[in-house]
């Protein structure tokens, strides 16, 4: 059930959702200037390999604070100019509110807002998972590699789609929503097949399954776990996550 929060739990809770990512961690505050408190956790996750997104918006960051954030190994930044929702989750927990990640909210403002659990809402986690889909389609992912004394680059969501390949190891949370969930985050062709339901979505063998299966195999996270179809023709055939191709198309794609 949904738990309401006052603004000192709103910030305990969304500093306990960074605390116990397991693998992913997002971020949603238009406005963003860390508390020393917030970034040391964001450190700490980072150095334990959580892959992290945050989006971002109205104004630019401030010097030091995009200094900060370009140490952070695992981190997508991303900008959506009218942002004005604040959401931040990882697998299993998410609070909604009218907290920004911004040391004076935290301070001093009078804040609200709703911790949701995926286990006892899942629904209501899967509708407000899709509305942050949506947020990220509108933004624009920032290129952290520009000189600090010019005004950050910035380029598209959108990124070419690799070569599959079953060697490419453990995917990234940020290559998850450019692949798995990138028919909604970038619009790209559904041109391939969920290996569990069928359904249409873009080619990547990296992700070969609709963002609603995925979810759900991510409970288990079982690669060898068998499947139904091949990735590429859609044939009824028995694949894994890890090996999403029936034979003829992994041979073809091999021979390349």
């Amino acid at each position: 059930m949904a738990e309401f929060l006052t603004t000192q739990a709103t910030a305990y809770n969304i500093e306990n959702i960074i605390l116990h990512s397991k693998q992913k961690l997002v971020l949603i505050s238009p406005y963003l200037q860390l508390s020393k408190n917030f970034f040391g956790r964001l450190n700490d996750a980072d150095g334990r390999g959580i892959e992290t997104v945050i989006v971002y918006g109205k104004d630019e960051l401030k010097p030091n604070e995009r200094t900060r954030l370009s140490k952070l190994k695992n981190l997508s930044l991303f900008f959506c100019e009218n942002l004005h929702a604040k959401c931040y989750f990882n697998e299993d927990e998410m609070v909604i509110t009218s907290m920004n990640m911004y040391e004076f909210s935290e301070k001093n403002n009078r804040e609200m807002g709703v911790l949701i659990k995926r286990q006892d809402e899942p629904e209501i986690f899967k509708e407000a998972m899709r509305e942050v889909q949506s947020i990220v389609k509108a933004s624009i992912k920032e290129d952290r590699s520009y000189e600090f004394s010019q005004q950050p680059a910035r380029t598209s969501v959108r990124d070419k789609i690799p070569t599959p390949t079953y060697n490419a190891g453990k995917p990234s949370f940020s290559n998850i929503l450019k692949g798995t969930l990138s028919s909604i985050l970038t619009g790209e062709k559904l041109d391939a097949y969920c290996i569990r339901c069928h359904d249409r979505i873009p080619i990547d063998s990296f992700h070969p399954l609709c963002d609603e299966c995925y979810w759900v195999w991510a409970e288990y996270g079982n690669s060898d776990y068998s499947e139904h179809w091949c990735h590429y023709c859609g044939r009824e055939s028995k694949t894994t996550k890890d090996k999403p191709l029936c034979s003829s198309c992994f041979n073809m794609v091999r021979n390349r």
